[in-house]
């Protein structure tokens, strides 16, 4: 338990209250009541529960540990193991460096003690057994569980190291990064098998003399599934290191992890804590209500895309955190000199409240005449993107080389390719296998490789391959409907828009077809890859299903030039989808979209101006 070392400034009636309700907590145990820890914080004032609820965990723990020590002084007995010397000890256990008979070979023993509940015992070891399949270079590697009578242990690789914030003190911030990479890698794979950490500290990663980094003590690890049933309440973890929602006692998911992770980097790189303070209290206030300093305020040398990743993971809200694949995937960048994806929540909240007090004065300044309206309209365009979210493609478009250019190029050339092989007309006919299936084809291999570039985490490549794929698949579909004459019948009285074409064969049928499922896989793809490219190639279609649907509606063969004139204002019911974007903060996204909408009005007032009306 954390001593209060600045007690001449708190408030001695509110520290009776908090240990008077510690000593009836801790008589309830010893009296052998099971006592139900909401319940019995609901009897106290809101102000004082966390602080109750963090002495109690504290107090527990400390019990625990006194309660093993007697214990500890008998070294145990383990089958096929030779016990050597204590390494360390703690709530859960006590840590032996032993040697494995069997195998002649060092190992680290976790001995968990006599007294823990035979649930959290089924619980640690089920765990144990959940990371000793992860088999990762940057996780301890478990060998074996042990259970003899009443003593059970995990046996696991013995790790010759050092805490990483004692390894990482001397290092550049390139040499930190690497240290941090890892840990992420770590959380990563941990988290795709559904495991969440739930105490990731300094003390639990070691760096060994070679720099190998190893996450260890899932003591306290447990699987998401579990997390959803288990009993809200009593706090478990270290307080430096919890997020808001530990703290709270609320249900923990892999984001809890991703706070606790911007914590150890903020300590990695600062030298110390986000939220330090001299009461446990006040470090779980500073968790749940205050912003961290900025790392670059402590030490200017650190740079600012790490800065970037260590703020993101410590948003206050899970939802507004990072995965562990996207800091790991962002470290990695930082390392290869890439630009980072990261943004952290705070710099908006942030560049939000002050521009907008900045925008309330812009506005006293433009009626009293300070400034002219247009003025304030450019400072107003000039502050709008300054808050917006960066996308990806124009951030990576920077840091282009001449072998991605000309990867790229490639993509757009497939294109052309199933274009010409739609509608080209070939002194010799390649044949209808070959008009089918080269655009086809051309079509899956930028699928394929838009989406082998996604899971690199390659979102610029990915938007190319993709849109490209996006576009191809028009004319692949229609040599594919062509080639087999799906929808080849031909409505009678129907203009169709490539008669007289060498391409007479095409229908209109055909062509919306094409047009709207390559308008669902646009869509799709701005919804999984969020990056404007695919913007503009949904409006792109949007007006090009629609042209087909007024081609199967006889457009061409309407008599009314006037009806012909209005045909495409439908499309400005796209606004409010548009305006809808915006108020998202989506302006890239809505741009193409509010300049189809213009496009389409202007042309169809001044068609109907020559017109003179329906």
């Amino acid at each position: 338990m954390m001593t209060d070392s600045g007690s001449g400034q708190q408030d001695p009636q509110r520290e009776q209250r908090i240990e008077e309700a510690l000593i009836q907590f801790l008589d309830l145990r010893e009296r052998g009541e099971e006592v139900d820890l909401d319940r019995f914080l609901a009897g106290f004032a809101e102000e004082l529960r966390s602080e109750i609820q963090a002495r109690i965990g504290s107090s527990i723990e400390t019990l625990a540990i006194l309660a093993g020590a007697a214990e500890d002084d008998e070294v145990p007995t383990i089958s096929g193991f030779r016990i050597e010397h204590v390494i360390g000890s703690g709530a859960l256990g006590t840590v032996y460096r032993a040697h494995d008979e069997a195998l002649d070979r060092a190992v680290a023993i976790k001995v968990l003690r006599r007294g823990t509940a035979q649930s959290r015992r089924d619980r640690i070891l089920a765990e144990g057994r959940r990371v000793a399949a992860l088999a990762d270079r940057a996780i301890v590697t478990i060998h074996s569980l042990v259970e003899e009578g009443d003593c059970s242990a995990i046996v696991m690789e013995l790790i010759e190291g050092h805490s990483i914030d004692r390894v990482a003190a001397p290092l550049n911030g390139s040499q930190k990064a690497k240290l941090l990479t890892e840990v992420a890698r770590a959380l990563r794979v941990a988290h795709s098998q559904g495991i969440i950490h739930r105490d990731l500290k300094p003390q639990n990663v070691l760096v060994t003399p070679e720099l190998a980094v190893r996450v260890l003590d899932f003591g306290l690890a447990i699987s998401s599934d579990e997390e959803e049933e288990r009993h809200k309440g009593l706090f478990e973890g270290t307080p430096l290191y919890a997020s808001p929602e530990q703290v709270a006692g609320e249900t923990l998911t892999p984001a809890s992890d991703l706070f606790s992770f911007g914590s150890l980097m903020y300590q990695i790189l600062t030298g110390e804590a986000p939220f330090n303070a001299a009461t446990v209290n006040e470090i779980f206030d500073g968790i749940t209500s205050r912003e961290p300093t900025f790392p670059r305020r402590i030490d200017g040398a650190i740079d600012t895309d790490l800065q970037a990743i260590c703020l993101a993971c410590l948003a206050k809200d899970p939802a507004d955190r990072p995965s562990a694949r996207e800091v790991h995937e962002d470290l990695r960048r930082y390392l290869g000199g890439d630009s980072i994806r990261l943004r952290p929540a705070l710099y908006s909240d942030i560049l939000k409240r002050n521009i907008t007090r900045h925008g309330e004065d812009l506005q006293e300044w433009s009626q009293q005449g300070l400034i002219s309206e247009h003025e304030k309209d450019r400072l107003d365009l000039v502050y709008r993107r300054i808050i917006e979210e960066e996308d990806h493609w124009i951030a990576d478009a920077r840091s282009l080389t001449l072998k991605q250019i000309m990867l790229y190029a490639g993509a757009w050339i497939g294109v052309m390719a199933t274009v010409l092989f739609a509608f080209y007309p070939f002194k010799e006919d390649p044949g209808e296998l070959v008009r089918w299936l080269a655009p086809t084809s051309i079509c899956l291999l930028l699928i394929g490789a838009g989406e082998f570039a996604r899971r690199k985490g390659d979102r610029m490549a990915s938007a190319v391959f993709l849109s490209s794929a996006v576009l191809a698949l028009v004319p692949a579909m229609i040599s594919l409907l062509r080639s087999f004459s799906w929808l080849a019948v031909v409505p009678p009285d129907v203009e169709q828009l490539f008669t007289g074409l060498t391409v007479d064969d095409v229908t209109n049928q055909q062509l919306l077809l094409a047009t709207l499922v390559s308008m669902a896989l646009s869509l799709f793809a701005l919804g999984q890859l969020r990056m404007t490219a695919f913007a503009w190639t949904t409006t792109l279609l949007v007006a090009a299903s629609y042209f087909s649907l007024l081609l199967v509606s006889d457009y061409l063969g309407w008599q009314n030039d006037g009806w012909k004139s209005v045909a495409f204002l439908p499309l400005a019911l796209l606004l409010p989808f548009g305006l809808k974007l915006e108020q998202q903060g989506r302006v890239r996204w809505a741009l193409p979209f509010h300049l189809l909408v213009l496009l389409v009005a202007v042309l169809s007032l001044d068609a109907l101006a020559h017109v003179g009306g329906p």
